[in-house]
């Protein structure tokens, strides 16, 4: 097992352009006027993200086999489009822990590219996903430890019933391999590759 000093904090995610980020922000803006809302932690939309597998603490002497597999899962993926979805939680609506925005992906597209990612790392060691089917989101809120069961439950009964502006339409067509640290004032993540998706790829080389 590695030490702090030779791995990183690691995962595999779909960046957001700064748009979307802007737009996360003003949903933000409306579910704080809520009172249900009052027990969580917000993330910062400018941080925010789609994660495809978290990989945990990653040596660093396996960061190269890391990129190269996601380099080849990146070229055999299309780009493809998808919209912003309703209110989700985790793990379920009377004990939720996270609150989601959900994405509209009736042809699964993103949970190939999931699966494939998945595929790939665990070709390399790392542990499978067993959670269920991949639900692609971007986390809006985490509830504080110290909330109640009632609260928690009056967070759970505004999904479904409260609207947010949907529809709006991303396009995916890389994604990244991301280093986390966490601090006292949240995660900061930095950046480590970055993965073109099929033919996307192929114009990045042109361009």
């Amino acid at each position: 097992m590695g030490t702090e000093s030779d791995t990183i904090r690691a995962f595999v995610a779909v960046e957001l352009p700064e748009p979307l980020k802007a737009h996360l922000g003003e949903v933000q803006k409306r579910l704080k006027r809520l009172e249900a809302t009052s027990i969580l932690r917000w993330v910062d939309p400018r941080v925010s993200h789609i994660t495809l597998k978290f990989l945990g603490n990653v040596e660093v002497a396996r960061l190269a086999a890391v990129s190269e597999a996601l380099e080849q899962v990146a070229r055999t993926v299309e780009p493809f489009r998808v919209a912003l979805g309703e209110l989700g939680v985790f793990p379920n609506i009377y004990r939720p822990r996270v609150l989601w925005l959900g994405v509209t992906d009736p042809q699964g597209h993103f949970r190939r590219l999931a699966r494939a990612v998945d595929r790939a790392m665990e070709r390399l060691g790392f542990e499978p996903e067993t959670r269920g089917p991949f639900v692609p989101h971007i986390t809006l809120g985490r509830v504080g430890r110290r909330a109640t069961t009632a609260q928690r439950k009056a967070l759970g009964d505004i999904v479904g019933r409260v609207n947010v502006p949907t529809g709006y339409e991303l396009e995916v067509d890389h994604m990244v391999l991301m280093r986390s640290v966490l601090t006292p004032s949240g995660p900061v993540y930095t950046r480590l590759s970055h993965y073109w998706l099929g033919s996307a790829s192929q114009k990045a080389e042109q361009e």
